[in-house]
């Protein structure tokens, strides 16, 4: 009797020891790199919470972003690819104990469904694409989890005496520059016009500066004659304007005019002027109280992004392939 429940212990535990072992070799980063390239998913390129991707799954993200960017050339930052999927991963794999509603998943479905021209169409893509609505419904949720628990790390708040400490640091910063109120009359003659075509442009101003000489309306003939087809409407009006809204070769003949004065032709790259200077505005040094607004949006970014950075070193400790 007892010699059977010796063999029977024994068994038992050189069965667990082979299951453990088994387990171990199956999770290896060697071993599942193998089982990837049998199954057609390329070499394991990291493994994040015990779940592996590889390079099918680097390629794919690689196509969402030349998608996401309009650009159809080859992608230079897989090694940033690789850390944001490594982050996703960890993200996804945190988010577990998240809450997304059935609004939610049903609102995130149907923006689906509305980029289609009707259910039928809708529902054939599904059947080609070989996808359904449940694993859908079950992905939107999984994303849901993943976008709450990361807003969650980030949301973190800005204090009024963070704001207080960095405009008193950065006062210069919040100084609204003078601004100048102006109206023009544009002959268009851009870099690359033929010399013969700005030959013409430039008798087109120069009559255009007679006729005010001689007592038109700057108005009537900014309607008539510019080329600016956004302001010839308005007789001209570019509104009031810093040195950061105008190209830097208008801007600086437009700051030599003293209201109510009007220029000369002045030619910029983009062609030829008649500027009229209406009025101008001092620059002047924003409040606490006015900056305080896009003071707390740039710290809460700032830290928004120091957030996310370290999220993505989260990636740090899982096990990595070190060369793509």
């Amino acid at each position: 009797m007892r010699r059977t429940v010796l063999i029977f212990v024994l068994s038992a535990l050189a069965l667990g020891a082979g299951i453990l072992c088994a387990h171990l070799i199956l999770a290896s980063p060697g071993c599942r790199d193998r089982i990837g390239m049998l199954c057609g998913r390329g070499h394991l390129l990291a493994v994040a919470r015990g779940a592996g991707i590889y390079e099918t799954d680097l390629e794919c993200a690689r196509d969402e972003a030349r998608y996401a960017d309009n650009d159809l050339g080859p992608s230079s930052n897989d090694d940033r690819l690789l850390s944001d999927l490594i982050a996703n991963t960890v993200a996804t794999a945190s988010a577990t104990n998240e809450k997304a509603t059935v609004s939610e998943i049903d609102h995130g479905l149907n923006l689906l469904r509305f980029q289609f021209r009707d259910d039928k169409t809708w529902r054939n893509t599904l059947l080609v694409s070989n996808l359904s609505e449940a694993w859908l419904h079950r992905k939107i949720a999984r994303q849901l989890r993943t976008r709450n628990w990361i807003e969650r790390q980030i949301a973190l708040p800005v204090t009024s005496d963070e704001c207080r400490s960095f405009y008193e640091t950065h006062r210069a910063t919040f100084a609204e520059p003078a601004q100048y109120r102006a109206a023009h009359i544009f002959i268009a003659a851009p870099i690359g016009t033929t010399p013969e075509i700005v030959d013409a442009k430039k008798r087109v101003i120069e009559l255009v500066f007679t006729r005010l000489a001689y007592g038109e309306d700057f108005s009537e003939l900014a309607a008539e004659i510019s080329e600016d087809e956004a302001t010839k409407k308005k007789g001209g009006d570019l509104g009031y304007f810093s040195a950061s809204r105008m190209p830097p070769d208008f801007f600086a003949q437009v700051i030599k005019l003293k209201p109510g004065e009007t220029s000369a032709p002045i030619q910029t790259r983009l062609g030829f002027h008649i500027v009229i200077l209406s009025d101008i505005r001092a620059g002047r040094e924003l409040t606490f109280e006015e900056a305080r607004t896009p003071v707390a949006i740039l710290l809460q970014n700032e830290k928004r992004q120091v957030a996310l950075a370290n999220l993505r070193l989260i990636g740090d400790e899982e096990w990595r392939r070190r060369s793509l």
